[in-house]
């Protein structure tokens, strides 16, 4: 049955289902949410055992960032895993903490620096459609300032640089994560 068939009785009978009127409206909110949102899914062999140093030299970059080290990114991950790694793209300004609730309501979880180094030296042209994020991964300054990595495009280039967490990022910008 297409919604522009529906009756008014038929129109309340959904309403209730989806538990009155601020049910349906948080189901709209969540279906607009969802079809501005896209994501492409990017199949990836993770090797945790790598240094953060051999996974940079690995991308080829043409300039990375001197600060993402082993010593400003610790990693507890260990061995080999396959992983789905998806692109969320939200298509709008988003907070840090903002696009952190998304991806955890869509049952996600931020990719860490070591899946965003494979996905870069695996999928090399990709940073040069649109910027890709990483919080799943946070350095801090001496500062105390909170810093993820990302990659992107630069007059030809392909860079990976760090960006402040307290950041927003632009609507074309695109966050790493894998299924929890």
């Amino acid at each position: 049955m297409k919604y522009g068939e529906l009756n008014l009785g038929q129109i309340e009978a959904v309403v209730n289902k989806l538990g009155g009127m601020e049910g349906a409206l948080s189901f709209l909110r969540d279906e607009l949410v969802v079809s501005r949102r896209t994501d492409d899914v990017f199949p990836t062999t993770v090797n945790y055992n790598l240094s953060v140093s051999d996974l940079v030299k690995a991308g080829e970059y043409n300039w990375s960032n001197s600060d993402i080290t082993e010593k400003n990114f610790r990693s507890e991950e260990n061995g080999t895993q396959s992983v789905e790694l998806r692109l969320v793209h939200f298509n709008r300004v988003i907070s840090s903490e903002d696009a952190l609730k998304e991806l955890d309501r869509m049952g996600l979880r931020p990719a860490t620096l070591k899946e965003l180094l494979t996905f870069g030296s695996t999928y090399k042209e990709e940073q040069r459609k649109h910027p890709i994020v990483a919080l799943g991964s946070v350095s801090r300054d001496w500062r105390g300032r909170r810093f993820v990595a990302d990659l992107l495009e630069v007059a030809g280039d392909r860079h990976l640089n760090l960006d402040g967490l307290e950041s927003d990022w632009r609507e074309h910008c695109r966050f790493a994560a894998v299924r929890k």
